[in-house]
């Protein structure tokens, strides 16, 4: 849920459209750049490869991550420690 506006300057999320189905690595990728209002509520397969743009702004980008799955699903892309271990 985005806490401000989402526009192309503040750099929105980013979508790699079906990216959490096996069969898109034999379609050319297509990327997906949401703005949205102040307010909205954004769901989307937590799978799908996503990020946040660039923000060129100047002000703060705020939003509200909820991720919710099954008990035996597993995010290794996106833990926490890999990223602090990559950085060292």
């Amino acid at each position: 849920m985005p806490l401000c506006e989402f526009t192309r300057a503040n750099g929105p999320t980013e979508f790699r459209v079906g990216s959490h189905v096996k069969a898109s690595v034999v379609r050319a990728p297509q990327e997906l750049m949401l703005t949205c209002p102040l307010g909205s509520v954004v769901l989307f397969d937590g799978r799908v490869f996503h990020r946040g743009g660039a923000n060129g702004s100047g002000c703060a980008r705020e939003v509200l991550f909820v991720n919710v799955c099954r008990h035996w699903y597993r995010d290794m892309s996106n833990k926490v420690e890999n990223r602090l271990e990559q950085l060292l």
